[in-house]
C-alpha cells in the first residue's frame, strides 16, 4: 500500500512486496528501499529538513502498520541451521544481516513477507514437487507450483490466478484476494538456490531486484501503482 504520493506532496512513500518500504524517485539520492520503519522515519526527517513537503501523520501512520509491515525477524543462528541443513550454503558464507544492509536497499531473505529457503524452520516438504512457491517479478508477484527439482535448481510452473475480491484496480498488499490453480501446461521456468541464500531465475544474476522464487505458499499480488 502506498502511504504518500507525488500528486499531493513531495514523496512517494510504500510498502514494497520486496519487504522493504520505498521511498520512490527520491528528491534526495538514489537509496530508496528502506528495511525499517524508523529507517524510513529518520529519512523522511531529512526530506522535512530540506524543506519537501511530507504529510502530517505519515511517520504515525508508518508506526501504526509497523508489526504488519516488519514481523519479528529470525536470528542468524537459525538461518545458518537451515541452510546448513539442506547442504546449499556453508555457515561462513551465510550473509550477515544488518540494519546497515537493509537502509542501502539489499534484498535479505528475512525481510520478505513470504516464506524463502532462508527461513528459520522451513520444512522440507516446501521443495517437494507439486507443492505452491511465489515468483517476484520486479514488485508483482505469480503464483507457481514446483514441477522438478534437481539439486540446486527448482522448476516451476506459473499457477492459473484469478482476483476475486471486489477492492477496485487500486487495492494494495493485503486487500487483494486471489484464487490459484496449478496449471501442469504452463512451461516450466527453471530458478537455482545462489550463495546468498536467494533463489533467483537461471541466467539472472543475484543481486538486488532481480527475478527470484520464493517457496512455501502461493502470493500472488498486482502493484496497482506499477
Amino acid at each position: 500500500m502506498s502511504y504518500a504520493r507525488f500528486s499531493h506532496c513531495d514523496v512517494y512513500v510504500y510498502m514494497d512486496v520486496n519487504g522493504s518500504l520505498a521511498c520512490c524517485g527520491c528528491h534526495l539520492g538514489d537509496d530508496w528501499y528502506f528495511g525499517s520503519t524508523e529507517a524510513m522515519v529518520a529519512h523522511l526527517a531529512e526530506h522535512r529538513a530540506a524543506g519537501h513537503d511530507v504529510p502530517d501523520g505519515l511517520e504515525d501512520a508508518l508506526r501504526a502498520d509497523d508489526a504488519e509491515n516488519f514481523p519479528p525477524r529470525h536470528t542468524d543462528a537459525c538461518l545458518v541451521a537451515v541452510l546448513q541443513q539442506f547442504g546449499y550454503v556453508p555457515a561462513r558464507r551465510v550473509p550477515k544481516l544488518d540494519d546497515e544492509r537493509r537502509v542501502r536497499g539489499e534484498r535479505l531473505a528475512d525481510t520478505t513477507p513470504h516464506v524463502c529457503i532462508c527461513t528459520a524452520g522451513l520444512d522440507p516438504a516446501v521443495l517437494e514437487v507439486g507443492a505452491g512457491a511465489t515468483i517476484r517479478l520486479d514488485s508483482d508477484t505469480i503464483a507457481a507450483t514446483i514441477a522438478e527439482v534437481h539439486g540446486k535448481r527448482i522448476g516451476v510452473r506459473q499457477d492459473h490466478q484469478e482476483r476475486t475480491d471486489k477492492n477496485g484496480p487500486y487495492a494494495g498488499r493485503g486487500q487483494q484476494v486471489w484464487k490459484t490453480e496449478p496449471n501442469p501446461d504452463a512451461p516450466i521456468e527453471w530458478y537455482s538456490i545462489r550463495k546468498s541464500g536467494r533463489i533467483v531465475a537461471v541466467g539472472w544474476p543475484d543481486r538486488y531486484g532481480e527475478v527470484t522464487l520464493y517457496l512455501g505458499g502461493r502470493n500472488p499480488f498486482r502493484d496497482p501503482t506499477a
